[in-house]
C-alpha cells in the first residue's frame, strides 16, 4: 500500500497529473489521493534539515529548476 502511495505521489509532483485523474487511475477517491500528495510532502519535510532542504527535495522530485520561486 505504501509503494501505490508513493508512486500516485511522485506521478502528481513530477507528472503534474491532476488528482482526479490520479484518483481514477488508482481507483480512490479524489480526497485519498489529495491526502497521499500532502503525507509524502509532509514526510519530505519532516526529513529535510530545514525549509531550503526539504523545497530542494520536492523541486527535485518534481523537476522544477532549484531557481524557480
Amino acid at each position: 500500500m505504501a509503494g501505490r502511495q508513493a508512486l500516485l505521489a511522485l506521478a502528481h509532483l513530477r507528472n503534474g497529473d491532476t488528482l482526479a485523474r490520479l484518483a481514477c487511475g488508482f481507483e480512490i477517491g479524489v480526497t485519498t489521493a489529495w491526502r497521499y500528495v500532502r503525507e509524502a510532502i509532509d514526510l519530505l519535510a519532516a526529513t529535510a534539515d530545514d525549509l531550503a532542504a526539504a523545497m530542494n527535495r520536492i523541486r527535485l522530485l518534481a523537476y522544477v529548476s532549484p531557481t524557480a520561486p
